[in-house]
């Protein structure tokens, strides 16, 4: 928000996560919740079945097997984190999503409309042909999920706000 306190009345740069009107900000809070506590309770699970094991049962697996197990448990947490990790930030010159291992930029100019119909789990960009996407192509924004609500309608209210004010009027 505009702070008062400054001369130009703009945002103040050293408090980047204040809520501000000429800036979306989201990332899904419900997946990130449901993550931490699913590799936490894998890792208790597995522990807990590990230790229940009689010790001459444990100590028939090869050390090939016991880390085939860990990794597999890594795996599971990377991937819950990777998901975790997505988010969107918008502004008036465009949009950074990050969807997973992937960030995508784009300016407002080149996104044609941001689609968050009933029933879809998340936002949706519609994305300019280009060279290299000759039809265009469509963008899942996993930082807004239908799952967080009322906080997910107000990312995708701020997002078309933001879009329509960078656009000039299309004829």
């Amino acid at each position: 928000m505009p702070d008062a306190d400054r001369p130009d009345n703009r945002p103040d740069p050293d408090r980047p996560n204040e809520p501000r009107p000429d800036r979306v900000r989201s990332f899904p809070r419900a997946v990130a919740t449901i993550s931490t506590l699913v590799v936490l309770g894998l890792i208790g699970f597995s522990l807990v079945m590990w230790f229940a094991l009689p010790l001459s049962l444990r100590e028939t697996f090869t050390l090939f097997q016991r880390l085939t197990l860990i990794a597999v448990l890594v795996a599971i947490a990377v991937l819950l984190g990777a998901t975790s990790a997505s988010y969107v930030v918008a502004d008036a010159d465009g949009v950074r999503l990050r969807n997973g291992l992937h960030t995508h930029v784009y300016r407002w100019e080149d996104v044609r409309r941001v689609d968050f119909e009933p029933g879809d789990a998340w936002v949706h960009l519609w994305i300019r042909p280009d060279d290299q996407y000759p039809e265009g192509v469509r963008r899942y924004v996993l930082g807004i999920m239908r799952v967080d609500g009322e906080r997910a309608e107000q990312a995708v209210d701020g997002l078309r706000a933001l879009h329509r004010a960078a656009r000039p009027t299309e004829r």
